[in-house]
């Protein structure tokens, strides 16, 4: 019989996990309600099991206590915290009482316990929709509120059912999305203030009582009204006293929460430059922040911890302080503070000076995909990623093997499949793991590795109505608000514009893409559209998009073109880039390629 650790979870972030595992000589027993689960061969018995029938769990162990001895359980990635301490509590393994974890998992509770301790969270009311006449209540409730709130779930992860109201006329669609979402059948949701301001993602570990930092994160979202983690960079670049009061806050509501011994992970939100609690949960993050970009700057493993501590085999707290003082906050004078913050000496790789470890998203246009077309170069890191094996944390150490810095490329959909505006953290296309001298740099190698990812998307109603739409509520909610209310002059045409742009279009030889394709390169409100429009789509600001697009002979100019015609054909063109960057002038060129006259709908 073999001695075991049983994972809740066997998708790609739980990889490192199994790894880490098998590093310590135990067995990996992972379950999953996804019989193709990304991590099932890197398991030694894999139960396909829900999460959340711990019914189900309890009984594989009890049927399989003959081949495996489960020795300890954990997550990563996911929050089912609460089942890990309930499984462990019932087979008598270390782990935190479910109590405790339970203050970490159902978010009206987590947010009741940080309040009554005097932790910074934003303004909430919890709602009660069990009857019609509860609908009518909450709405009283939130009569005096002052939007925009956030409506969630009570119980769910990865901004599963999260979104941004902005009147109480989008309430009771906030409300039902909530309510889809919620693990079970609760028929309560929580609403809070929507906190303005930057994001930061904290890995942490208590060991007897004594508080450590493991990574710190500039935490990117968009996506506005749902809330899309679009990527993470490390280091942050907050000044080191808002890290500070972020890690203090973090140590302080989770020991409100009932934790001293474990790990834990924060989303932290500064407003006024002070720092609120986001979330907070009893495991490592996901994102492959703590798998991947996290190993790679600070050059710990931090899925070896995390099992450790499961095992309860971690007995020197030395080995969490590595570098020991180069990461303590010494201005604290603190020694219960050990923090992640001397950016000189918490390096990634020995001798490079400014290292940057960073995730970044592909977002496509909806659509059902029709081709995946890339280059060799990437192919082969994209089947190179998949390749895991022994040594995981080890390679993540080692110098990129290309100059450019890419670490890992991880597609989530395949040719066939519909690829869709992102409503949670679940429904990106791709997702690159990457490593350089700067925050800069990454930002602007993401945006041509992106750029020779191509997802080719059919021709439909969703992908034409997202790019082309004026109407303000079929709009997706990134650009709405920039779009419609300031740059209306950009984007509308007048009935004039639209008979001129009928005409050019029936006149113009389809083909002839490049004749449509003129976009004026120096618009007068370059600088604002610059900063509007960086990180709201992936990390491309306007001047490299349109660089990408050129590149691909989307766009030129041609002042011998510039018909009143072609000036007003260039809102067209103008509403595909803003919303679907260069892969929206594929689009649209794609469109006058085969059926010129479906532009005029959207006229």
């Amino acid at each position: 019989m073999s001695k075991a650790v049983l994972v809740l979870g066997a998708g790609l972030l739980q990889v490192p996990v199994f790894f880490s595992i098998k590093e310590l000589n135990y067995a990996v027993v992972a379950c999953d309600a996804n019989p193709n689960a990304a991590g099932r061969t890197y398991c030694d018995d894999f139960w396909n099991i829900d999460l959340c029938d711990e019914t189900a769990i309890k009984e594989r162990i009890r049927e399989t206590q003959d081949s495996f001895e489960i020795v300890a359980v954990l997550t990563a990635g996911t929050d089912f915290s609460y089942a890990v301490s309930r499984i462990a509590t019932q087979n008598d393994l270390p782990g935190i009482k479910p109590e405790f974890a339970r203050n970490f998992v159902f978010k009206d509770e987590m947010r009741r316990v940080l309040k009554d301790h005097a932790v910074r969270v934003p303004d909430f009311v919890l709602l009660d929709l069990s009857t019609n006449e509860g609908r009518e209540a909450c709405k009283e409730k939130l009569r005096d509120i002052v939007y925009p709130v956030i409506v969630k779930p009570l119980n769910n992860m990865g901004g599963r059912g999260v979104l941004t109201l902005y009147s109480e006329s989008e309430l009771d669609a906030g409300l039902d999305l909530a309510l889809r979402h919620n693990l079970g059948k609760k028929e309560q949701v929580l609403v809070e203030r929507k906190l303005q301001g930057p994001e930061l993602s904290i890995d942490a570990v208590f060991y007897r009582g004594e508080f450590f930092v493991l990574a710190i994160a500039d935490r990117h979202t968009a996506f506005n009204p749902y809330c899309i983690e679009v990527g993470h960079s490390i280091p942050s670049v907050l000044d080191r006293p808002l890290q500070e009061q972020a890690c203090k806050e973090m140590e302080k509501g989770a020991r409100a929460l009932g934790l001293t011994h474990g790990i834990c992970k924060a989303d932290i939100i500064f407003e006024d430059s002070l720092p609120y609690i986001g979330e907070l949960a009893a495991r490592l993050s996901g994102g492959y922040m703590s798998g991947w970009t996290a190993p790679m700057y600070y050059r710990e493993n931090l899925s070896m911890i995390a099992v450790q501590l499961a095992l309860d085999n971690l007995r020197d707290p030395g080995s969490l302080r590595g570098a020991g003082d180069q990461r303590r906050a010494g201005e604290s004078g603190d020694p219960s503070m050990m923090w992640f913050l001397n950016k000189e000496n918490a390096l990634a790789r020995p001798g490079k000076s400014g290292s940057v470890t960073a995730e970044r998203a592909l977002i496509s246009l909806p659509g059902k995909i029709s081709a995946l077309q890339t280059t060799s170069f990437l192919q082969e890191k994209i089947e190179a990623s998949l390749r895991l094996s022994s040594g995981f944390f080890q390679k993540l150490q080692e110098d990129p093997e290309n100059p450019e810095g890419l670490r890992a490329i991880y597609v989530h959909k395949k040719v066939g499949e519909r690829s869709l505006l992102p409503r949670n953290n679940t429904e990106k296309t791709a997702s690159l793991v990457l490593q350089d001298s700067s925050r800069e740099r990454i930002d602007r190698r993401a945006a041509f590795f992106l750029a020779d990812f191509f997802v080719d998307v059919e021709i439909d109603e969703e992908a034409s109505n997202f790019l082309f739409s004026v109407e303000r509520q079929n709009l997706y909610a990134p650009w709405r608000s920039y779009e419609v209310d300031e740059k209306k002059e950009l984007l509308v045409c007048s009935e004039e514009e639209k008979r001129c742009v009928e005409t050019y279009l029936r006149s113009s030889d389809p083909r002839d893409t490049g004749k449509l394709m003129i976009i004026p390169l120096s618009p007068e409100n370059w600088k604002e559209l610059d900063k509007k429009k960086k990180g709201a789509w992936t990390f491309v600001d306007v001047t490299t998009a349109l660089e990408i697009a050129g590149e691909k002979k989307l766009v030129y100019t041609d002042n011998r073109c510039r018909t009143k015609e072609v000036l007003f054909f260039e809102k067209i063109i103008w509403r595909a880039f803003l919303r679907g960057g260069w892969q929206g002038l594929y689009y649209l060129r794609k469109i006058l390629c085969q059926n010129p006259d479906h532009i005029t709908h959207y006229l």
